[in-house]
Protein backbone atom coordinates (compact mmCIF):
# COMPACT_ATOMS: atom_id res chain seq x y z
CA UNK A 1 0.00 0.00 0.00
CA UNK A 2 1.39 3.26 -0.74
CA UNK A 3 2.10 5.75 2.09
CA UNK A 4 1.78 9.21 0.05
CA UNK A 5 3.49 12.36 2.05
CA UNK A 6 1.99 15.00 3.45
CA UNK A 7 1.78 18.45 1.92
CA UNK A 8 2.50 21.45 4.33
CA UNK A 9 -1.03 22.70 4.56
CA UNK A 10 -1.78 19.29 6.18
CA UNK A 11 1.21 19.76 8.43
CA UNK A 12 0.67 23.34 9.43
CA UNK A 13 -3.54 22.08 10.32
CA UNK A 14 -1.83 19.08 12.25
CA UNK A 15 0.62 21.76 14.03
CA UNK A 16 -2.59 23.99 14.88
CA UNK A 17 -4.52 21.24 16.27
CA UNK A 18 -1.65 19.88 18.29
CA UNK A 19 -0.92 23.35 19.74
CA UNK A 20 -5.14 23.17 20.97
CA UNK A 21 -4.80 19.61 22.36
CA UNK A 22 -6.62 18.16 19.80
CA UNK A 23 -5.99 14.17 20.20
CA UNK A 24 -4.46 12.15 17.12
CA UNK A 25 -7.39 10.35 16.67
CA UNK A 26 -9.82 13.81 15.88
CA UNK A 27 -7.13 15.56 14.08
CA UNK A 28 -7.01 12.69 11.14
CA UNK A 29 -10.80 12.25 11.49
CA UNK A 30 -11.03 16.25 10.62
CA UNK A 31 -8.73 15.56 7.63
CA UNK A 32 -10.80 12.55 6.23
CA UNK A 33 -13.99 15.06 7.07
CA UNK A 34 -12.20 17.83 5.10
CA UNK A 35 -11.19 15.77 2.62
CA UNK A 36 -12.61 12.46 1.27
CA UNK A 37 -9.81 11.07 -0.71
CA UNK A 38 -7.48 11.73 1.90
CA UNK A 39 -5.42 8.54 2.95
CA UNK A 40 -2.90 9.68 5.85
CA UNK A 41 -2.48 7.23 8.28
CA UNK A 42 -2.87 7.42 11.94
CA UNK A 43 1.19 7.18 12.07
CA UNK A 44 2.04 10.21 9.96
CA UNK A 45 0.01 12.19 12.22
CA UNK A 46 2.04 10.97 15.19
CA UNK A 47 4.79 11.88 13.11
CA UNK A 48 4.17 14.72 12.43
CA UNK A 49 2.96 15.89 16.04
CA UNK A 50 6.60 14.54 17.52
CA UNK A 51 8.50 16.25 15.08
CA UNK A 52 6.66 19.31 16.00
CA UNK A 53 6.88 18.76 19.65
CA UNK A 54 10.29 18.35 18.82
CA UNK A 55 10.99 21.38 17.43
CA UNK A 56 9.09 24.06 19.62
CA UNK A 57 11.46 22.19 22.61
CA UNK A 58 14.52 23.49 20.58
CA UNK A 59 17.57 21.63 21.70
CA UNK A 60 16.91 21.39 25.31
CA UNK A 61 16.85 17.88 27.37
CA UNK A 62 13.70 16.64 28.24
CA UNK A 63 13.82 17.54 32.05
CA UNK A 64 15.18 20.67 31.54
CA UNK A 65 12.11 21.04 29.13
CA UNK A 66 9.89 19.73 32.17
CA UNK A 67 11.97 22.13 34.99
CA UNK A 68 10.81 25.30 32.55
CA UNK A 69 7.18 24.06 32.45
CA UNK A 70 7.03 23.77 36.02
CA UNK A 71 8.66 27.13 36.36
CA UNK A 72 6.33 28.65 33.52
CA UNK A 73 2.70 27.12 35.53
CA UNK A 74 3.90 28.05 39.06
CA UNK A 75 4.20 24.71 40.12
CA UNK A 76 5.87 24.06 43.82
CA UNK A 77 8.65 21.65 42.94
CA UNK A 78 12.01 20.99 44.80
CA UNK A 79 15.08 18.41 43.53
CA UNK A 80 17.50 17.31 45.05
CA UNK A 81 21.28 17.07 42.79
CA UNK A 82 24.30 14.67 42.91
CA UNK A 83 27.07 16.93 44.14
CA UNK A 84 29.64 15.83 41.94
CA UNK A 85 28.24 15.40 38.80
CA UNK A 86 24.66 17.94 39.08
CA UNK A 87 22.59 15.06 37.58
CA UNK A 88 18.94 14.85 39.05
CA UNK A 89 18.53 12.08 41.13
CA UNK A 90 15.05 12.88 43.08
CA UNK A 91 12.29 15.47 41.99
CA UNK A 92 8.81 16.66 43.93
CA UNK A 93 6.30 18.67 42.04
CA UNK A 94 2.87 19.63 43.04
CA UNK A 95 0.44 22.72 41.48
CA UNK A 96 -0.60 25.71 44.41
CA UNK A 97 -4.27 24.34 43.77
CA UNK A 98 -3.92 20.60 45.17
CA UNK A 99 -2.09 22.21 48.21
CA UNK A 100 -4.87 24.12 48.41
CA UNK A 101 -7.57 20.65 48.17
CA UNK A 102 -4.92 18.86 50.38
CA UNK A 103 -5.22 21.64 53.21
CA UNK A 104 -8.82 21.47 53.24
CA UNK A 105 -9.04 17.54 52.78
CA UNK A 106 -6.41 15.90 54.53
CA UNK A 107 -8.42 13.33 56.15
CA UNK A 108 -7.16 10.70 53.39
CA UNK A 109 -4.20 10.72 51.61
CA UNK A 110 -2.90 7.81 49.31
CA UNK A 111 0.14 7.03 48.28
CA UNK A 112 1.34 4.67 44.99
CA UNK A 113 4.84 4.13 43.99
CA UNK A 114 5.34 2.44 39.98
CA UNK A 115 8.76 1.19 40.14
CA UNK A 116 10.95 1.60 37.53
CA UNK A 117 8.46 2.14 34.39
CA UNK A 118 9.72 5.55 33.12
CA UNK A 119 12.66 5.98 30.44
CA UNK A 120 14.34 7.24 33.32
CA UNK A 121 14.01 4.24 35.25
CA UNK A 122 13.19 5.70 37.83
CA UNK A 123 10.23 5.34 40.27
CA UNK A 124 6.92 6.97 40.37
CA UNK A 125 5.42 8.07 43.25
CA UNK A 126 1.94 9.22 43.35
CA UNK A 127 0.42 11.11 46.33
CA UNK A 128 -3.56 11.51 45.89
CA UNK A 129 -6.34 12.96 48.33
CA UNK A 130 -10.02 12.08 48.57
CA UNK A 131 -13.08 14.78 49.27
CA UNK A 132 -15.29 14.94 51.89
CA UNK A 133 -17.84 14.03 48.85
CA UNK A 134 -15.47 10.99 47.84
CA UNK A 135 -13.68 12.71 44.24
CA UNK A 136 -9.91 11.86 44.34
CA UNK A 137 -7.54 14.63 43.28
CA UNK A 138 -3.65 14.93 43.03
CA UNK A 139 -1.61 15.78 45.77
CA UNK A 140 1.64 15.17 44.22
CA UNK A 141 4.00 13.12 42.42
CA UNK A 142 7.70 12.39 42.88
CA UNK A 143 10.22 10.14 40.69
CA UNK A 144 12.37 8.56 42.82
CA UNK A 145 16.27 7.06 42.50
CA UNK A 146 15.97 5.29 45.56
CA UNK A 147 13.55 4.68 48.17
CA UNK A 148 15.95 5.67 50.90
CA UNK A 149 18.26 9.09 50.91
CA UNK A 150 21.72 9.28 51.25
Amino acid sequence: MCNPKINSHKKAMVEDMTNTLVKPGNILLTMKERNEKNVTMIKQVYNIMSVHRRSKQGHKIEMHQFMLLLERDMYVYWCRCEEVSNVMQDIFWTHPDSVKLVNSFNNVILMNNMYKTNKYRRSLLEVVGITSTGLTFSVAFCLLAAEKGK
